[in-house]
């Protein structure tokens, strides 16, 4: 039975952990041609954390505490 119960207790540890953090996606396009723009850098302001967009102008930034953030993109 201790053995169940310390299972469950680390798969909630484990739950609540991953429960904390988001992430933010999204496309960046050049607003005159409409193309993706590819290699650009977006990042949050508040924490320096960030990505590059790939050649389908996509990028992902993980792992991010809640809160209001500004997000810059520079190209």
């Amino acid at each position: 039975m201790k053995k169940y119960l310390l299972s469950i207790f680390i798969c909630f540890i484990t739950l609540a952990g991953y429960s904390q953090k988001g992430s933010i996606r999204g496309f960046i396009m050049d607003k005159e041609t409409g193309l993706p723009v590819a290699f650009a850098n977006v990042y949050l302001l508040e924490n320096l954390k960030g990505d590059v967009t790939d050649e389908k102008g996509l990028y992902n930034i993980d792992k991010i505490e809640d809160g209001k953030y500004t997000l810059v993109v520079s190209y």
